[in-house]
């Protein structure tokens, strides 16, 4: 089952003055599915122009969505992005910034006749972990900013009143070469 969508838009305005704004808007997009996976995907990017001024912004967006479940059990999804926004303006004030992210995450509920399941007392896993990385442009070169965070968590109920849970988070964080490292 696969789907695709395309949309362009592209118009004018211009003012008394006689400046004109152009804004123009391109997206493509796709969509698979498979008996027990799927694929999204998108692309999108635009742009505003101003004649007065010399002024221009433009986006960009990519990313692209993968989920698997190979057994009622186990499921997971796979979501990477990337964001870059450039802005200009006339007197060369020029800036933007970008993100790229990447993150999955897989859960685990045991189904009849798997390890560790039982009726009385269900048991769910998780996992998760992104990474994702972020710059800023301008007339300062910013610095760099990167991050990892790992987290996982257990879930056994022990009786219709009780319940165990257990978790853990580790990320690191690194700006322009200095590290933060937090554990919880």
């Amino acid at each position: 089952n696969d789907h695709y969508s395309l949309a362009l838009d592209h118009s004018r305005v211009r003012s008394s003055t006689g400046a004109a704004d152009a804004l123009t808007l391109l997206r493509l997009s796709s969509s698979h599915n498979w008996p027990d996976q799927s694929l999204e995907s998108t692309f999108a990017y635009s742009q505003n122009a101003r004649s007065e001024g010399d002024d221009d912004n433009r986006n960009l967006f990519v990313s692209a969505r993968h989920s698997w479940s190979s057994t009622p059990a186990l499921t997971t999804e796979t979501l990477a992005s990337w964001n870059d926004t450039r802005l200009r303006n006339g007197a060369g004030a020029d800036s933007g910034n970008g993100l790229l992210q990447i993150s999955a995450v897989a859960s685990w509920r045991p189904r009849p006749g798997d390890l560790g399941y039982s009726e009385q007392a269900p048991l769910a896993a998780s996992a998760t972990v992104r990474v994702s990385e972020a710059v800023q442009r301008g007339r300062v070169e910013l610095p760099r900013a990167r991050a990892v965070s790992l987290a996982a968590g257990v879930a056994k109920d022990l009786s219709r009143e009780w319940r165990l849970n257990g978790g853990l988070n580790v990320s690191r964080l690194e700006v322009g070469g200095g590290r933060t490292v937090d554990v919880s």
